[in-house]
C-alpha cells in the first residue's frame, strides 16, 4: 500500500487528516476490462506537536560522534536521513486503497515527509502510480464521461488501534502537478475533467450484508452472517441498518467480528459496530468523440442514408432495389465486425450499438417497402394481364375444341364416304369382268371373217 502508516499512537482520537490530490497525469483507461492507470499526488496534513522533537532526537542519533545509529525510515525518497531527516517512530497514518489492482514493479517511488518550523503542522506526500478497477456507466457511449474511482478507506480497528481512528477530510484537488503540459493530449482517446473528493462512512457489516448470500454455518465460532442477523428483515432491506441490530443487543452484538473491543489503555475510542470511513478520489475524463463520430457513427448513418436512395430508381426495377439493399446491409455488417472489437462489453445495449440496430431495421423495412411499392404498382397489370390471358386461353381453347369438332365430322364424312366408293367400284369391276369373253369372241369372229 502506498501510505502503510507508522507510529503507534495517533496524535489525536480521533485524528483529523486533511487530503490534496492531483492527478499529475493519466497514463490510460480500459474500458473492455475497466481498468485505468494514473499517476496522482497525494498529500496529506495533520497537527501533531510531537514531531519535531522526534525529529531532533533521530537526527541527533544520526550525527552522534560515537552512536552507530541507523534510520530504517528516512523522510524522504532520496533515502538520506541526515539530510532529510529521520522519521523513526513519527506517526503516519495508514489508508488502504480498496481498489488497487498492482503497482508496478518498475515505478519510480518519490515521497517526503516535512514539519513546519513555526507551528505544529506536519504533511506528508506521495506520488502513486498504480492501475486501478473501477466501474463504467457507457449508457452515453462514445459521448461518455466516466468517473474513475480510487477508493481510500481507514479501516477502524477492532481491537482499539489508535492509529485507526481517523477522520480523512477533503481539501483540494487538480488536474496537473510536476510532469510538464505540452500542447498534446496526455493519454490517447481520453481527457482529464475534474477531479473530486468525496467522504464516505458506513458500518463493516454493511459490505457483508449487501452481497451475502446466506447465513454462516451453526457451528461457525465467530459466523460472519449470524443466524439472527440473516433473519432481520430490517438489515435485510437496508444494509446500513446491521449495526442498529449489533447494538439492540450488545451482549450478543459484542461476539460478532463487526464489534469493535476498546483497549484498557485507548482512550476515546468507543465500543461500538466497526465503522468504515474514507473518501473516494473520483477523477472524471471525458472520451474523445471525433475518432467514433468518423469511423463509426457517420459510415453507419451513410449506409442508412443511402438505403433511402433507392426510392429514386424505377418503381418496377425490383433486381436494381432490392440488390443495392442486399449490397448497403452486407457493408452494414462489414463495418460493425470492424468496430465491434474496439467497443466495450456491457450488460445493456449502448447507443452505438442501438445506432447499428436502427441501421439494420431501417434497411429491412425499406426492403420491404420496395416490395410492398412493386406489388401494388404492378398487381393491377399483372391482374388486367392475367385477365387477357385467361380470356385468350378461353377462346383459344373453344377455337380448339370447334377444330377438334370439325376434324371429328370430316374424318366420319371421308370414312363414310371412301366406304360408298368402295362398293360403286367393286360392282363396275364385277360387270366389267363380266362382258370381257364376249368381246374377245367377237373381235375373234371378225378376224376369221377377213
Amino acid at each position: 500500500m502506498p501510505f502503510q502508516g507508522s507510529g503507534d499512537v495517533a496524535p489525536a482520537v480521533p485524528a483529523n487528516v486533511y487530503v490534496s490530490t492531483f492527478v499529475d497525469r493519466l497514463l490510460g483507461v480500459d474500458d473492455s476490462t475497466y481498468e485505468f492507470t494514473a499517476v496522482v499526488w497525494f498529500y496529506l496534513s495533520w497537527i501533531d506537536p510531537r514531531v519535531k522533537g522526534q525529529l531532533a532526537d533521530n537526527a541527533a542519533k544520526l550525527t552522534a560522534a560515537n552512536g552507530n545509529s541507523t534510520c530504517a525510515l528516512p523522510c524522504q525518497s532520496n533515502q538520506k536521513a541526515i539530510a532529510g531527516g529521520c522519521c523513526d517512530g513519527v506517526w503516519m497514518p495508514y489508508i488502504a486503497f480498496s481498489n488497487l489492482k498492482w503497482l508496478p514493479q518498475d515505478r519510480v517511488v518519490r515521497y517526503g515527509f516535512g514539519a513546519n518550523p513555526d507551528s505544529n503542522a506536519v504533511f506528508q506526500w506521495r506520488s502513486v502510480h498504480a492501475t486501478y478497477y473501477t466501474p463504467m456507466d457507457l449508457r452515453a457511449f462514445p459521448f461518455d464521461r466516466q468517473q474513475l474511482l480510487i477508493q481510500m478507506e481507514v479501516p477502524q480497528a477492532r481491537s482499539g488501534w489508535s492509529g485507526g481512528l481517523v477522520n480523512l477530510i477533503p481539501s483540494t484537488t487538480g488536474n496537473k502537478m510536476f510532469t510538464a503540459k505540452t500542447r498534446g493530449d496526455d493519454v490517447s482517446g481520453w481527457g482529464v475533467v475534474d477531479v473530486r473528493l468525496q467522504p464516505f462512512e458506513y458500518p463493516l457489516c454493511a459490505a457483508t450484508m449487501a452481497g451475502v448470500l446466506g447465513p454462516s454455518a451453526a457451528g461457525d465460532p465467530a459466523p460472519v452472517m449470524p443466524e439472527y442477523m440473516w433473519e432481520s428483515q430490517q438489515a435485510r432491506r437496508e444494509p446500513q441498518q446491521c449495526a442498529a441490530v449489533l447494538e439492540a443487543n450488545p451482549d450478543r452484538g459484542r461476539l460478532s467480528p463487526f464489534w469493535r473491543h476498546p483497549l484498557q489503555d485507548a482512550k476515546n475510542v468507543p465500543s461500538k459496530p466497526v465503522p468504515v470511513s474514507g473518501l473516494n478520489c473520483v477523477i472524471v475524463v471525458e472520451r474523445f468523440t471525433t475518432r467514433w463520430v468518423l469511423s463509426a457513427i457517420f459510415p453507419i448513418m451513410a449506409t442508412t442514408w443511402l438505403g433511402f436512395l433507392v426510392f429514386f430508381l424505377p418503381r418496377d426495377d425490383m433486381n436494381g432495389r432490392l440488390g443495392s439493399i442486399v449490397a448497403l446491409f452486407l457493408a452494414l455488417a462489414a463495418i460493425q465486425f470492424v468496430i465491434d472489437s474496439d467497443i466495450p462489453s456491457s450488460s445493456y445495449i449502448t447507443p452505438l450499438q442501438q445506432l447499428t440496430l436502427a441501421s439494420y431495421v431501417s434497411l429491412i423495412l425499406v426492403g420491404a417497402e420496395c416490395c410492398l411499392i412493386w406489388w401494388i404498382t404492378t398487381y393491377h397489370v399483372e391482374k388486367h394481364r392475367n385477365k387477357r390471358h385467361q380470356e385468350a386461353m378461353r377462346h383459344y381453347e373453344a377455337k380448339l375444341a370447334a377444330v377438334r369438332v370439325a376434324i371429328k365430322v370430316w374424318l366420319a364424312k371421308a370414312q363414310q364416304g371412301f366406304g360408298g366408293g368402295h362398293a360403286a367400284a367393286a360392282a363396275a369391276g364385277s360387270s366389267v369382268s363380266g362382258s370381257k369373253p364376249s368381246n374377245s369372241a367377237s373381235s375373234k369372229s371378225k378376224l376369221f371373217s377377213r
